[in-house]
């Protein structure tokens, strides 16, 4: 945990068994993420390209956590919660422990949703921040109207990502 905190990711993914489908937070709350927007176009772009998934059982093969079972202390909602990093978890087959000969079907549906996942972590807005006089990376919050969750800059960088759907913002740059 204190390697992932000291870090800046985007995304992230977990995978388990035992269900076809991405799940997103919260897992803990009824309550929808600051970013349930995102999380879910994010979700998306990762079941769109699976068609064993987004066919399942799961409409378009995504699901709210707390809307499937509720579970507390899980990885994604701590992820999200502590790093602002879009964490979700991919059930990659309705089988708890299936054999190994079904793995290269596994790579094969999971493959090509794996290349948009990746893609998808420059969805949104995201830049870098600089002194205007040096060039150096600044350390910066960056903060959209109407989401309480911000996003901090790398302050060895200076950049900055927040994964929204398409629209039109008001951001702060502190």
């Amino acid at each position: 945990m204190n390697y992932v905190s000291d870090k800046h990711f985007v995304i992230s993914k977990n995978y388990h068994g035992g269900a076809l489908v991405v799940n997103y937070p919260w897992d803990y709350t009824y309550t929808l993420a600051p970013d349930n927007d995102a999380f879910i176009q994010h979700s998306l772009e990762y079941s769109t390209y699976n068609l064993p998934m987004y066919n399942g059982s799961f409409p378009q093969g995504i699901t709210n956590g707390f809307d499937w079972y509720v579970a507390y202390g899980t990885l994604q909602d701590w992820a999200y919660a502590v790093t602002g990093c879009l964490d979700v978890t991919l059930e990659l087959s309705d089988v708890k422990w299936p054999p190994d000969i079904q793995l290269t079907g596994f790579w094969e549906d999971n493959r090509e949703s794996l290349m948009h996942f990746v893609k998808s972590a420059r969805y949104g807005i995201n830049g870098l921040v600089t002194d205007a006089v040096t060039g150096d990376p600044l350390a910066a919050t960056v903060t959209v109207a109407g989401i309480p969750t911000s996003v901090t800059t790398d302050p060895a960088h200076g950049d900055y990502y927040k994964l929204l759907d398409t629209g039109t913002y008001d951001l702060e740059f502190a």
